[in-house]
Parts: structure tokens; sequence; C-alpha cells
């Protein structure tokens, strides 16, 4: 098994001067300039790659992840909205990173999302890797 902590949000360089924080969500996501999502999705991947520099090139035949998403309060959430973003964005990392040949069904079989509670410290989606 192989364990990974992803934040809700990343910060991405809006101009020069300028940091702007970034919720991964789905409703968000529809909505992104296209220039703007791939500078989100460039610093979700930097993170991963951080993450699992370790893995670099250690070539895995066939996965299963699971994602449990810890929100911030007790508000009703979507965790689909937020844990689709990440599962697209995880899984493209894990593609440029060589770990997996390719996110497509063979090589990645199933995805499950699960509730985790809340963590007011500590919003994050924990992801696990099954091989």
């Amino acid at each position: 098994m192989i364990f990974c902590a992803m934040p809700l949000v990343v910060e991405i360089q809006k101009n020069k001067t300028t940091i702007e924080k970034k919720t991964i969500n789905l409703n968000y996501y529809r909505n992104w300039h296209r220039f703007t999502e791939n500078k989100v999705k460039e610093s979700y991947q930097n993170i991963v790659i951080s993450s699992l520099f370790y893995l670099k090139k250690k070539k895995l035949d066939f996965i299963e992840i699971d994602f449990v998403f810890y929100k911030k309060s007790r508000s009703q959430k979507d965790k689909a909205n937020f844990l689709s973003i990440h599962e697209k964005y995880f899984c493209d990392a894990l593609t440029k990173l060589e770990i997996i040949e390719d996110d497509n069904d063979d090589f990645i079989g199933n995805t499950r999302y699960f509730n985790g509670g809340i963590d007011r410290n500590d919003p994050r989606v924990e992801i696990f890797i099954y091989y």
C-alpha cells in the first residue's frame, strides 16, 4: 500500500505579485479558464511528485485507489465534487511519474470515495494506493 495526503486547496501564481488559493472542487473546476485550470493541475501535480518522488518510475501493473475526504466543518459537502477532481489530477500525476502506464481501466481498477469526518485543523484528502 502507498499513502499520500493532499490538501483541499492549492496556491497558484496569478501574476508576478499575487498568489491565489484555489479549492479543488468540480464546481470551481468547470468554471475555471483553461489557463487557471492548467496552473491548478500543475500545482497539484507538484505536490504529488514531491510526496511520491521515491516511487518515480516504479512501474505498477494494476492499482486500486481509495480517497478519504476530511472536511473542515459540519456543513454539507458533496464529497464526489471534491474527490472527482482529486482523482483526475492524482491519476494524471501517477502517469506523469511513470508509476502507471496510463490512467485508464487497464491499469486502474476500482476507485472508492469515503467520508473521513471532520478535521478543522487539517482538511485534506488521504489517498491509498493498493497494488
